[in-house]
């Protein structure tokens, strides 16, 4: 992400975290590299790359463990998602860094409500459509 960029979800300051997070991504590491190399050149990139960023903050967001830092990334990532990546092509995934861009930059525009609304809304929806485990 860009130094004068300053990520600020629910009062707190992430932009280190998601600085450091992408560093790690785009210099190699991560998780599930192959979705990353299938996001480079396929018509699909956009499902693969969402899916390689995907992998590598929700094994982290959802443990009891989580930081808070790591379970607001995850939830600009799943808005972001869950409106069907709104503003870009989705046949055409630009990278760790555009993605991450386009994801502030949507989340910044429907505010902080209605990206609640959104989680809250897909969490309702899954409820009752998935069958229970108990």
């Amino acid at each position: 992400m860009r130094d004068n960029e300053n990520l600020v979800i629910a009062g707190r300051d992430i932009t280190t975290f998601v600085s450091e997070w992408s560093a790690v991504l785009t210099s190699g590491g991560g998780e599930a590299r192959g979705l990353f190399d299938l996001a480079v050149g396929d018509d699909s990139g956009y499902f693969y790359g969402s899916g390689f960023l995907m992998r590598n903050i929700a094994a982290r967001a959802t443990v009891p463990t989580a930081t808070e830092d790591e379970l607001l990334l995850f939830a600009v990532l799943v808005v972001f998602q869950l409106s069907g990546f709104p503003g870009v092509d989705p046949n055409r995934w630009e990278g760790v860094e555009a993605h991450l861009r386009s994801a502030f930059a949507y989340f910044k525009e429907i505010g902080e409500t209605e990206a609640a609304r959104k989680l809250r809304m897909d969490v309702v929806n899954r409820s009752l459509s998935e069958p229970s485990r108990v």
